[in-house]
């Protein structure tokens, strides 16, 4: 016999309890002062409890007001409720705002329940926490006068989301906040609160909310991803954004100033002689020679779809048209990469110390990577 979610249990136990219990909250709903009931949404819940069983991918379009959260909350928290082994589910929205009211109604439809508790926790993302290295390098440079508040937020109880620091400007925030978190090596990492819900994560929670994003990102790891701990479903609530928000995570995207500033630290890294810093071959020549023609063919695309070229900068995607000329200017540019490459790795040979700038050498390699792929 076929087993389901719930481990070692065999459907036609475990699977028909929850969906009769679920279908009879519902129908005690009939009257009721606490909930009302809604035809949709009951007929949607019990649609996620055969999606549960079955182990299959359900798409819900449900108009406004039927109740979505409650409809999926219900069902979920049920399994959670009754089967220690249900691994809990993770649900991933768009906004903050919604975030924060799912959160409210995990304990709400707890309550409902019976539930005397429930282990959820709120998982946002690092732009949302505040960086003390980064927040005492802002405060040398802008006086601790400045935004004192900030300071004695965190003295006061702890502060450290964005919410808890409304009066800051965005602005500001932006330069306070977690951006490149370098965990380990961060003198405030035993003291981060970015740290520690992160840790929270990957604690065997049973309810996750979350953003899309960092869904995507969880995703992207595969099985070695640690940001999560496992879970057996999970809901993306507004799914019509998350088409976009999977296909920029896998979106690769460098410039030529970076490709530039690459290559002058790579050779730095080699070179003690200072007018022996940059590429004895023609890399410059061809990398200027891509981007020429790249700008230009993608402005002749805009052009054809009359998009303003006055506002190129704005647009993110831009096609443009892989001729023959721009084929032999992307092989002759992966060529000159090749010949920087094993140049730099040959002065380094040369040193008595290994001084090579394994970062930048990144980058470079990753551009090659990508006119490769292309």
């Amino acid at each position: 016999m076929e087993k389901s979610i719930w481990k070692k249990v065999h459907i036609r136990e475990e699977d028909e309890s929850l969906y009769k219990e679920v279908d009879q909250f519902f129908e005690s709903l009939n009257g009721s002062k606490e909930l009302e009931y809604r035809e949709g949404q009951h007929t949607m819940a019990l649609d996620i409890v055969d999606t549960i069983r079955d182990r299959q991918i359900l798409l819900i379009e449900a108009q406004v007001g039927i109740g979505k959260s409650y409809a999926y909350l219900i069902p979920l928290l049920t399994a959670v409720k009754n089967n220690s082994n249900f691994q809990g589910f993770i649900v991933a929205t768009s906004t903050i705002a919604l975030q924060e009211q799912l959160l409210k109604d995990v304990h709400l439809v707890a309550e409902m329940l019976g539930m005397d508790s429930v282990d959820v926790v709120l998982a946002k993302g690092k732009n949302n926490y505040l960086c003390l290295s980064r927040l005492s390098e802002y405060l040398k440079e802008a006086g601790t006068e400045s935004y004192h508040k900030i300071l004695e937020k965190i003295l006061e109880d702890g502060g450290s989301d964005r919410h808890d620091f409304e009066e800051i400007p965005e602005s500001v925030w932006r330069k306070v906040n977690v951006k490149n978190c370098k965990l380990y090596s961060c003198p405030n990492y035993g003291k981060c609160k970015y740290v520690v819900q992160r840790e929270n994560y990957s604690a065997g929670k049973k309810v996750i909310i979350t953003n899309q994003d960092l869904l995507v990102q969880h995703m992207k790891r595969g099985e070695d991803s640690n940001i999560f701990s496992p879970v057996d479903m999970i809901v993306i609530d507004e799914a019509h954004n998350f088409e976009n928000k999977l296909r920029n995570a896998h979106v690769e995207a460098i410039d030529k100033r970076r490709i530039e500033g690459a290559i002058y630290c790579l050779y730095q890294s080699v070179s003690y002689d200072r007018d022996d810093i940059f590429p004895s071959t023609d890399f410059f020549e061809h990398l200027n020679h891509f981007f020429t023609l790249l700008r230009f063919s993608a402005k002749r695309v805009m052009a054809t779809n009359k998009l303003e070229v006055e506002d190129f900068s704005d647009h993110q995607r831009i096609k443009f048209v892989y001729g023959p000329k721009m084929k032999t200017a992307l092989c002759n540019l992966s060529n000159a990469i090749s010949r920087v490459v094993i140049e730099v790795k040959e002065k380094n040979e040369k040193s008595e110390v290994d001084t090579l700038d394994k970062r930048s050498l990144g980058v470079l390699e990753g551009f090659q990577k990508i006119l490769n792929d292309i």
